[in-house]
């Protein structure tokens, strides 16, 4: 069981993590209600965020922003290193 704490909580984020640690690489995950919680669990534990301390043995996620972003974006995720689509939309959308 992988332990997770999400600095920036949303249903979004929780997805997101539960959908690539737990039905893509088949672990089992479970999100921490509360920074007790996550720092006196015995488990293996990620924090998914900004927030990182040099005493405290998790491993960061950084949070790159994408999963609070709402709106269209023109994005060149696979353009420019010879990708089939040069120029990709990516929509945010919140629910």
């Amino acid at each position: 069981m992988l332990l997770i704490r999400v600095d920036d909580p949303s249903p979004r984020a929780q997805y997101a993590l539960k959908h690539l640690l737990g039905r893509m690489t088949g672990w089992s995950v479970a999100f921490a209600a509360s920074e007790e919680e996550f720092r006196s669990s015995t488990l293996p534990r990620m924090r998914y965020g900004a927030r990182a301390d040099a005493n405290d043995p998790a491993l960061v996620l950084h949070a790159s922003g994408a999963l609070a972003r709402t709106g269209t974006v023109l994005g060149r995720t696979f353009g420019g290193h010879g990708g089939r689509y040069p120029d990709t939309v990516s929509l945010f959308c919140r629910r």
